[in-house]
């Protein structure tokens, strides 16, 4: 650890560690944080790191599932809580509508902050609501599938259009599902799968919600 860090006094590094315990961090919680990101033993409490406990609190985020999630990844306590972390809640917000929801998402998706890809999120939200995909339908790609909402919106907008040209309906769960399959096994790997359900006696109606 003090090969990575170096600090004049143990202060800031006692408060740190005070605080992560009262909040409810382990030994081994405490090891793994420091281990990823020594800096945090560096930061002001004050300013840094209680503000963002707090804010996880607010949303729903607490207690062990906060312990679980944050000492998997530190992002959650390193990235900006005015530029990245809130401004992330902001837009969950806004496409999920419940705070329960928004706390899931942090917890289950929170590599998201490690990613500069909330401008595409939105930007790929409002192009599902333009084709009149329904608000229930959005929420579950960013829950369920948060990897292709958050894709870069010109690969987002191929893969649309790619299931849109073999027939899937935006107005039907269908079109979700058949998102998250061309992002996973490609265009190709999709029509061999759809040909092989169709010889199985599955019908267009079936696959594709048409």
């Amino acid at each position: 650890m003090s090969r990575k860090v170096k600090f004049e006094t143990p202060e800031k590094p006692d408060l740190v560690l005070g605080l992560l315990r009262d909040r409810g961090f382990t030994n081994t919680h405490i090891s793994r944080l420091v281990k990823m990101c020594p800096f945090l033993l560096l930061v002001i409490v004050e300013k840094t790191l209680l503000p963002k406990l707090e804010f996880y609190r607010s949303i729903g985020l607490s207690g062990l599932d906060l312990v679980r999630v944050v000492s998997w990844n530190p992002s959650l306590l390193t990235r900006s809580l005015e530029k990245c972390i809130i401004p992330c809640y902001d837009i969950l917000e806004v496409v999920l509508k419940n705070d329960e929801k928004v706390a899931k998402f942090f917890g289950r998706s929170s590599w998201v902050l490690l990613r500069d890809m909330l401008n595409s999120f939105a930007v790929n939200v409002s192009i599902l609501r333009s084709l009149g995909v329904p608000q229930s339908f959005i929420s579950v790609l960013v829950t369920c599938h948060p990897v292709v909402a958050c894709r870069r919106t010109s690969e987002f907008e191929k893969d649309v259009e790619k299931v849109i040209s073999m027939g899937f309906n935006p107005l039907k769960i269908t079109f979700i599902s058949a998102l998250h399959v061309i992002y996973s096994v490609g265009e190709s790997s999709w029509v061999q799968k759809k040909e092989i359900y169709k010889k199985c006696g599955w019908t267009e109606e079936t696959l594709g919600g048409i």
